[in-house]
């Protein structure tokens, strides 16, 4: 009788491992490298997904989050100051899940080229991915029995955390930080350099040209600094608007600033809890609205309430600070004008809320080729 056990998390005893006829599956490098530790060698499947499943692969992580908000034939409401909400989440959604449709293939081929009777598993696992594993093992007629796992960290969603550079002493470390965190530390780091880029103005007198005005989302003045100044020098009025890095973090941009025709605008940051509510409640409803639930399958396996939940539970998680990011761009509007927009990223929730806004109101895009210019 053919067993094969499924590790996702590391398990609380590794005895349990040596049982016969049975064959070990690790499901990530984590678990992998620590079975390899202990000198307990899982079954190799690197050959096993090919060219045609990993395209399979990509094709439903993007068409899931590009099609669930577009159902044409359900008539609640899930926009915002006529902006798509889904088109808002759309990358992130797609990094979430193109790791769990991974494993949903992985899975799917190690049983077909198994067969197995039994899947050992921890039968306990409610994440989204245990859920799964136990859909698929379910549809298979496949009997479970159980593994203990140690617990884990593992994070939901790709933007849950934030991950960059701090240079310290000419060398660059890297710290990840959890959302909120990291903009309470960026807040604190803005307000330091703010100060110094306020009295240095003191100094000088920056009137505001007569040409175009250039609002710049998320550029970096070191990276960017020859770029910059070529506008700078044509007179064009640049107006930097950033939600990550602040513009000015260390001595070397505040020096640069100095060189630049350069202005900031922060967008308010109130939060509409209220309308934030209102709009996850017709989001949810919507979702139970789907009828054609098919972008929900993947082969024989029917994940729709899985995905649906994914979904949900991500919009529910940025609805607030998308809301308040549009709401405050629109209130600019009102007392700004913007002859273009320039942006290195077109993916970001920050960027995609501001690009989106700017497409309703006609106000062009460029999107540059993030580098060295």
């Amino acid at each position: 009788m053919t067993k094969i056990i499924f590790l996702d998390k590391i398990p609380k005893d590794v005895k349990i491992l040596n049982q016969k006829n049975s064959k070990i599956f690790a499901l990530n490098f984590e678990v992998e490298k620590y079975l390899r530790n202990k000198n307990i060698i899982p079954t190799d499947v690197s050959e096993w997904i090919n060219w045609e499943d990993f395209m399979l692969i990509d094709t439903i992580a993007m068409d899931i989050p590009m099609k669930w908000g577009l159902m044409k034939n359900i008539d609640e409401e899930i926009e915002f100051k006529g902006i798509n909400l889904s088109l808002l989440i759309e990358k992130e959604l797609f990094l979430s899940l193109l790791p769990i449709i991974h494993k949903i293939i992985l899975v799917d081929k190690i049983i077909e080229k198994t067969n197995p009777k039994i899947a050992v598993i921890d039968k306990n696992d409610n994440t989204y991915f245990g859920k799964i594993l136990k859909n698929i093992l379910k549809t298979n007629n496949i009997e479970t029995e159980n593994i203990e796992m140690n617990k884990s960290n593992e994070e939901k969603f790709k933007g849950d955390k934030i991950s960059f550079g701090i240079d310290i002493l000419g060398k660059t470390f890297d710290v990840t930080l959890k959302r909120k965190y990291f903009f309470v530390l960026k807040d604190i780091v803005e307000k330091y350099w703010d100060i110094k880029f306020k009295i240095n103005n003191l100094k000088i007198n920056n009137k505001e040209n007569q040409e175009k005005t250039i609002l710049l989302l998320d550029f970096q003045l070191i990276n960017y600094y020859s770029f910059l100044k070529g506008l700078s020098n044509e007179n064009y009025n640049l107006i930097f608007l950033n939600s990550r890095r602040p513009i000015i973090w260390n001595q070397e941009s505040f020096e640069i600033s100095k060189n630049i025709n350069l202005k900031k605008i922060q967008l308010a940051k109130k939060y509409d809890y209220k309308e934030s509510k209102n709009k996850t409640i017709k989001i949810r409803k919507y979702l139970d609205k789907i009828q054609d639930e098919s972008i929900f399958h993947i082969k024989k396996y029917d994940f729709s309430e899985i995905f649906k939940s994914i979904i949900l539970e991500l919009t529910e998680k940025r609805i607030s600070e998308i809301i308040m990011t549009i709401s405050s761009f629109e209130e600019k509007l009102k007392t700004q004008k913007f002859d273009m927009i320039l942006t290195l990223d077109d993916s970001q929730l920050f960027e995609r809320s501001i690009i989106f806004s700017c497409k309703k109101n006609n106000i062009p895009i460029i999107m540059m080729q993030n580098g060295d210019l």
